[in-house]
């Protein structure tokens, strides 16, 4: 098991790889470490319960809740804003999004 900082250095590792071509087949449980795959299969109990991009699969609640898995901060934040009634362009996964986001919005009012 790595401590954060040694799991910062995998992924920075993991990162080069595949800028490099190379293909990464990554297993976690750190939700903020799929943010950036190209792809993810999502598996609860040892069934798959999705497959796609992590822009489809990290933003359904449903999904997340059936697999027992914190949905992203930003994810949160943007369905509470939605219920609030204040609408952003997209649904952040990142908080950089999410404050890219909230300038965007900031700038049209």
């Amino acid at each position: 098991m790595l401590d954060p900082s040694g799991r910062q250095e995998v992924i920075k590792i993991m990162h080069k790889l595949h800028k490099a071509g190379k293909t990464i087949i990554a297993i976690t449980h750190y939700v903020e470490e799929a943010v950036t795959a190209d792809k993810i299969i999502l598996m609860h109990q040892g069934r798959v319960l999705s497959c796609g991009k992590p822009q489809a699969i990290l933003t359904n609640l449903e999904l997340m809740e059936a697999a027992e898995l914190m949905v992203p901060m930003p994810v949160r934040l943007y369905y509470d804003l939605q219920q609030a009634g204040v609408h952003l362009n997209r649904c952040p996964l990142t908080d950089e999004e999410l404050v890219e986001e909230i300038c965007q919005l900031r700038s049209k009012t």
